[in-house]
């Protein structure tokens, strides 16, 4: 248990958000599982657009 709470501190920048090293762990590990299931990442369907498709002059275009 203590390894993991090693790797939870290391993770971390502020007790809440990810760091640098923690998103690239996850992005790692999140890329492996696909994989190992026969998916990658452009095969997974997103609930929301790409931040840069958004229109900043009229956001709510962008959900219709």
């Amino acid at each position: 248990m203590k390894g993991a709470f090693l790797l939870f501190a290391f993770s971390v920048s502020d007790g809440l958000h990810l760091s640098p090293e923690g998103n690239f762990f996850v992005a790692e590990h999140l890329l492996q599982l696909l994989d190992n299931i026969g998916l990658s990442a452009g095969d997974v369907k997103t609930e929301f657009p790409d931040f840069l498709s958004i229109d900043a002059s009229e956001p709510k275009n962008t959900f219709k």
